[in-house]
């Protein structure tokens, strides 16, 4: 998909007619123990306990057994415990329920991240977009030549749409679903190598290996073009601390947060679970207070929704908040809105987006035994631990952005934009809000990214079926125990005590086979061409009865027969050239006719002019 893209948007003009790669890639995840909606969701498959069940709160299999937390009083530490109880039972018990909704809501998501990101960049709504034309409109001058026009192009014509997208869905070590999405934008920036000055030495020879045709840029003009796109996608910058620090300020200076770690990671576990958080936002809260689309009858119920938002605010955000957004004012209630998104997804982001602080030092290294420890040399005096995910991360001054290679992966290049938080995760904010969990955003350079950083994280997901998972697994055993000289009882035994634990699923991915449910989903179809001539479909009933001798064969031309005369149109059937067009009330073959020129009388029939509607059909073929 990615060459058939780039070979599509070459031919049409694109950068310059290198064509396009993918030019974001994003990960999003789910909340499964603290989204409030899915385990409301998943309440409606329980029955009500009966009228003459004196106890039904106590039975596990009634909807009260699991909202007696509802009775406990309103922010106890009692009440928020229960309830991420009974979330945390409700998921553990409702796999295929868990399995169905977070998938759902995924999908919708990769769908949503495509509309927002395209009207993020083609709308005035986000600053700097006649900017970013006008660099990119720079850069494509630069590369096709002062005597060539470059406001034709497409880039240009239809700069900022998402217009091809291809998410896979994979399960964490722990068994949690998350979605890959790749993203196709017309007008992202394209850079074949970056020129980043490097030390050598004297008698060190280098051997320069890019192709003649390349789009080579300096550091300093790569990382402008680059910027000037992507700061308008996502973001690197922690919001909640640049309030606290501008608050806090003295005459005797600035206070610097860069280092300081986040709320979540003072509070501890014991008290995390004691505290309301913001991804378990009631669906009223979030629809009433952040998103505006829903209308309370009541005032009570409405300050009902600011006060469990004031809670939440109180528990997970900065200490500088700004506390009239949940008491009514001057303020008009959109712009009480507008502040109130504004600081809950700056709290949001530091409570689900923050990287885990190394130990023991949260600015040096990881632990081996941390996950993300990435160990080199291990058990030699050479050995280094670093971070897989390159944290602690250098803090960048806005307007000073960055391309640097990825110390862990040659010729790897990543943009770093403006940034005061050494452990905060890039996100898109309206994407955050939207998911309520942790996600990623990275923007793609070169086409060697997407091949050595892309395809591994797009292709990790396991075997297609669950059928398929036990016959792989199944089949490595039998290898095994013929090259050990043992017979099919080893293999079994094998197969059961030790090669199908490499292969163990977890509930939500073990539903999600079972359903029969795609891995991927994308913008575009794809379907098997079976290249050897003899495979090939036994046609159905229907398209026996549609062909026009009885000597036509019962099976249908294979998926290579088809690809190859995809541009030859037959002459439809007589029963479809019969068929009435509900505009203009004309059978087909009419409008074939008169399509061609040709008059006909009111009286014409189409055995009467069957030769005249073949010659005017323009496509037909003795296919």
């Amino acid at each position: 998909m990615v060459n058939q893209i780039e070979t599509e948007t070459a031919d049409n003009g694109e950068n310059g007619g290198a064509g396009r790669i993918p030019a974001g890639f994003s990960t999003m995840t789910c909340a499964v123990y603290k989204w409030e909606q899915l385990h409301t969701t998943i309440l409606k498959s329980y029955p009500p306990g009966s009228a003459s069940d004196v106890d039904c709160a106590s039975n596990p299999h009634t909807q009260e057994y699991y909202t007696r937390w509802r009775s406990l009083p309103e922010g106890s530490i009692a009440r928020e415990e229960a309830m991420k109880k009974v979330f945390y039972e409700l998921s553990l018990q409702n796999p295929g329920v868990v399995a169905w909704c977070c998938t759902l809501k995924l999908e919708m998501a990769v769908h949503l991240a495509k509309e927002i990101i395209t009207k993020m960049l083609q709308s005035d709504v986000v600053p700097g977009r006649q900017e970013a034309m006008t660099c990119l409109e720079s850069a494509l001058q630069e590369k096709l030549g002062l005597h060539v026009s470059v406001s034709d192009l497409p880039d240009l014509q239809y700069y900022g749409y998402v217009d091809d997208f291809y998410a896979t869905l994979e399960w964490s070590a722990g068994g949690l679903i998350h979605t890959h999405i790749a993203l196709w934008i017309v007008g992202s920036p394209r850079i074949d190598k970056v020129e980043v000055p490097i030390e050598t030495k004297d008698d060190v020879v280098e051997i320069d290996v890019t192709p003649a045709d390349a789009f080579v840029l300096p550091h300093e003009k790569a990382a402008s073009l680059m910027a000037t796109f992507w700061d308008r996608v996502f973001t690197e910058f922690n919001v909640s601390k640049l309030v606290q620090e501008a608050s806090e300020a003295t005459e005797d200076g600035p206070v610097d947060l860069r280092a300081g770690v986040g709320v979540r990671s003072k509070l501890g576990r014991k008290q995390e679970r004691a505290s309301k958080t913001p991804e378990s936002i009631s669906w009223r809260t979030y629809a009433h207070c952040l998103i505006g689309d829903l209308k309370l009858p009541t005032e009570e119920e409405e300050q009902a929704c600011w006060d469990e938002l004031k809670d939440i605010l109180e528990a997970c955000a900065r200490p500088n908040w700004p506390k009239e957004i949940c008491t009514p004012g001057s303020a008009s209630v959109e712009a009480r809105r507008a502040l109130a998104r504004k600081t809950f997804v700056a709290a949001l982001a530091e409570w689900v987006n923050m990287h885990d602080l190394h130990a023991p030092f949260p600015m040096g290294p990881p632990g081996k035994d941390q996950a993300c420890a990435a160990v080199d040399n291990e058990h030699s005096a050479q050995e280094r631990c670093s971070c897989n995910k390159l944290y602690p991360r250098k803090c960048i001054v806005p307007g000073h952005e960055e391309i640097n290679e990825d110390p862990r992966r040659r010729d790897l290049y990543r943009v770093w934009l403006g940034r005061n938080c050494h452990f905060l995760n890039n996100f898109v904010p309206p994407l955050l809000l939207a998911t309520l969990s942790n996600m990623d955003f990275q923007a793609t350079l070169t086409k060697d990214a997407v091949l050595e950083y892309m395809t591994k994280y797009m292709t990790k997901s396991g075997q297609g079926s669950l059928v398929k998972v036990m016959e792989h697994s199944f089949s490595l055993c039998i290898e095994k125990t013929r090259d050990q000289m043992q017979g099919a009882g080893s293999a079994i035994l094998r197969w059961f005590n030790l090669q199908s634990l490499t292969e163990v699923k977890s509930q939500l991915e073990t539903m999600h086979l079972v359903f029969g449910v795609p891995r991927f989903f994308c913008s575009r179809d794809f379907r098997d061409l079976w290249l050897k001539s003899e495979i090939r479909q036994v046609k159905s009933k229907e398209q026996i009865g549609l062909c026009e001798t009885q000597d036509a064969s019962l099976t249908s031309r294979s998926g290579a027969d088809v690809y190859i005369t995809r541009f030859g149109w037959k002459l439809p059937p007589q029963t479809a050239l019969l068929d009435v067009h509900p505009a203009s009330k004309r059978p087909l073959w009419i409008e074939i006719v008169a399509a061609a020129g040709n008059n006909l009388t009111q009286s014409a029939s189409l055995l009467d002019h069957a030769d005249a509607v073949g010659q005017s059909w323009p496509f037909s073929c003795s296919a």
